[in-house]
């Protein structure tokens, strides 16, 4: 009597999980990279963007514009962002990521960490975009609930990118968002 292709199926991946046990199963791999380290006020150069962290602090209230929800308080990172490539950025919500910073209430999605809103230093308008080879001074900003202390410290990411042909257009871009150094500050009241 054959056995059904089913039973046939599950045998396999019985076997096939018995197999890769023998050489560590499904441990995590350590893939031996581990983020650079970048001094507060540094530069650190990449592609598709330069990025100076230059602050951290938080505040209950600004005079622009208040959190969602009253009570929360918003976490401010700011930093000089130059675009190094040849076009315009509009990914700006790339550049950077919180790694340490609890109960954020965050619309980052399927990109925990990421900004809530990014103003331009220069007359507090919200950033849309970036231009080549202009720096330009952002305050980076996300909600974190009032009921948990801020930090004393966050540990900021700098993101990277590759600039590969993306498969399903075919066209040249600038994907995979990965963490590519990682910048220690202190955070300041910024209430006082």
């Amino acid at each position: 009597m054959a056995l059904p292709p089913r039973w046939m199926g599950i045998g396999a991946a019985v076997l096939a999980l018995g197999v890769s046990g023998l050489f560590g199963g499904l441990d995590e791999v350590d893939t031996g990279t581990e983020l650079a380290t970048v001094e507060l006020g540094t530069v650190h150069t990449g592609e598709p963007w330069n990025v100076t962290v230059t602050g951290a602090g938080f505040a209950d209230e600004l005079e622009s514009f208040e959190p969602r929800t009253p009570g929360n308080r918003w976490l401010v990172v700011a930093a000089v962002v130059e675009v190094t490539g040849e076009e315009s950025r509009f990914d700006l919500y790339d550049v950077l990521r919180l790694r340490n910073a609890s109960d954020l209430v965050s619309q980052g999605g399927a990109f925990p960490g990421r900004p809530d809103r990014i103003l331009l230093k220069r007359d507090g308008a919200e950033a849309a975009r970036l231009h080549p080879d202009m720096p330009e001074e952002l305050y980076f900003f996300w909600e974190q609930a009032g009921r948990t202390e801020p930090p004393r410290e966050l540990e900021i990411e700098i993101i990277g990118k590759t600039r590969r042909v993306d498969t399903l257009t075919g066209h040249m871009q600038w994907l995979d968002p990965e963490p590519r150094a990682l910048v220690r500050a202190p955070v300041k009241d910024l209430t006082s």
